[in-house]
């Protein structure tokens, strides 16, 4: 009686080392699994490539200081390409390369240059007058906003280097209050 209650118990304990070497397979399982699809889910949120396009089409030129800040605080776009539908800016002559971005209008000529596509993004945006001696040039990083489908700048590189932009310096439209 006492050998069948050792092999019970010897039984017993195999038993139960093979139910926790299982438990162990299945939570080793279960957390290899939430790593992939963490990693599919990030992988869904990454910002697209920044293009010359895609400055033209979502670069929102609120989020940058230049000259463009009198004319985008009467019109209601907030992109090249938003501006150029309403006629923001009388005729626009836009040129794309696979860095430059250069739009031209009657009184301005504007060039965004793609200097870096690695996280952050780095542009060179300069804008100069035809008409006067005005010319500007500044040098930001950019992130890609998923709910409005844009690209901010969210740094200005300075003297001592880049500064964080904050959204209250962009500039407001009056549009929809203006009508």
């Amino acid at each position: 009686m006492l050998t069948n209650c050792a092999n019970w118990q010897n039984g017993h304990e195999s038993v139960n080392k093979a139910r926790g070497a299982w438990q162990w397979g299945v939570l080793a399982t279960v957390f290899i699994a939430t790593l992939v699809i963490s990693g599919l889910v990030r992988a869904e949120t990454i910002e697209p490539e920044l293009s010359t396009s895609a400055i033209f089409h979502s670069f929102n030129l609120r989020s940058i200081r230049s000259s463009l800040g009198p004319s985008l605080k009467v019109v209601c776009g907030d992109t090249f390409a938003a501006i150029e539908t309403q006629g923001g800016f009388g005729p626009m002559n836009v040129t794309m390369t696979d860095k430059v971005l250069t739009v031209e209008t009657p009184d301005w000529l504007y060039a965004i240059k793609i200097v870096s596509n690695k996280s952050p993004p780095i542009i060179h945006f300069s804008d100069g007058s035809k008409n006067s001696a005005y010319r500007t040039a500044t040098v930001y990083s950019l992130s890609f906003d998923p709910a409005s489908g844009k690209w901010n700048a969210v740094g200005e590189k300075g003297m001592f280097g880049f500064r964080l932009v904050d959204r209250a310096e962009w500039i407001q439209s009056d549009c929809a209050k203006g009508g």
